[in-house]
């Protein structure tokens, strides 16, 4: 249930960044940054949660993943945190620093 976290502070922060006299956000973009440890589905369903708590349910969201670099062969990885390990070569996948996730709101 982190994922409930790490996108309520993500939210919070673009929410906090909307331009001055915007009433409602047209779309949001989220962004898992590091998929080894966020579940994309699971965040995407916290948002819809987070959205439809602030009168937003029927907010298109687009949700896109960061890949995570491998440290052993330097493959581009889109893993499930049940499977944090490399594609390629079998590595665990770093965590990558930072929230997780990042979302945009387009005003």
């Amino acid at each position: 249930m982190h994922e409930a976290g790490a996108v309520g502070r993500a939210l919070d922060t673009a929410m906090r960044e909307a331009p001055a006299g915007a009433s409602a956000p047209r779309s949001a973009e989220l962004v898992v940054t590091d998929p080894a440890h966020i579940a994309p589905q699971a965040a995407e369903l916290h948002l819809q949660v987070h959205l439809a708590e602030l009168g937003f349910a029927d907010l298109p969201i687009r949700t896109t993943i960061r890949p995570v670099t491998c440290v052993s062969c330097g493959a581009a990885c889109e893993p499930e945190p049940s499977d944090p390990f490399c594609g390629s070569c079998g590595w665990p996948l770093p965590a990558v620093p930072g929230p997780g996730v990042e979302i945009e709101l387009l005003w």
